[in-house]
């Protein structure tokens, strides 16, 4: 393999790694994705990646299959090249360090379930990201009023980014069902509906938006994964490209 930084990239898998061949392998091709224009963004994810694969090295796969790793690596170069935002940063590095952890480990992730992830990272906008992590934080269900809140969100823009991520099937709400029993509240109540407000005027403050087991997964093992990993107790990272 060849490209500009490569020899670098040998030198940072060696200090990190030692002569693993699935850490090299993961981060020559990262060296290969690399174009001057893009180069924040994928520095960044390399030293975050660089840590993750030193703290981690002895979980590391002796071999991997070089052409899954090749696809999800050249997917998270692209993301990474297109964002300097750290949430999408962190997430790939565990990304590309699942994929080349050893079988057996509780957060080595299947090349299928990797691949829709990395597609999510890019696609999902950062205050989907946010939503879905305060859901997490909640145990998995809360209020669309109490994420308002939380978030400093209108309601209506917590729930059109519920929608965002019910499109990826990371969540759902029971936005239906809360409108057909405020509906048959209202039928029952007719003679109290306020005059000043739409027949039907429906109150979303008490939706719920809960996690499916997918988007539980992804925000366990590639959002909030390895948060403290940034303190790496004060070791130098290697120049990246």
């Amino acid at each position: 393999m060849g490209g500009p930084g490569l020899d670098l990239i040998k030198v940072i898998g060696k200090a990190a790694i030692g002569e693993i061949p699935a850490g090299k392998f993961v981060l020559a091709l990262i060296s290969e994705n690399v174009s001057r224009h893009q180069r924040q963004g994928v520095e960044s994810m390399i030293n975050t990646l660089f840590l993750r694969l030193r703290q981690h090295h002895e979980r590391l796969a002796e071999t991997v299959d070089e052409d899954e790793v090749a696809e999800i690596a050249h997917t998270c170069v692209l993301a990474a090249s297109r964002t300097h935002r750290q949430e999408r940063i962190d997430a790939i590095a565990n990304i590309l360090l699942s994929a080349v952890l050893r079988d057996g480990e509780e957060d080595k992730l299947e090349f299928d379930e990797l691949d829709f992830f990395a597609r999510c990272v890019e696609s999902i906008s950062l205050e989907a990201i946010r939503l879905l992590k305060a859901v997490h934080e909640s145990e998995m269900v809360a209020s669309v009023g109490f994420l308002s809140d939380h978030l400093g969100k209108d309601e209506d823009v917590v729930l059109a980014l519920c929608g965002e991520l019910e499109r990826f099937g990371l969540a759902r709400s029971d936005r239906d069902e809360t409108i057909r029993e405020q509906l048959k509240q209202i039928q029952n109540n007719m003679d109290r509906v306020d005059p000043q407000l739409p027949p039907y005027h429906w109150n979303p403050s008490s939706t719920r938006i809960m996690l499916t087991s997918i988007g539980w997964r992804f925000v366990t093992f590639v959002l909030t994964a390895h948060e403290q990993s940034h303190d790496d107790g004060g070791e130098e990272i290697p120049e990246s490209i």
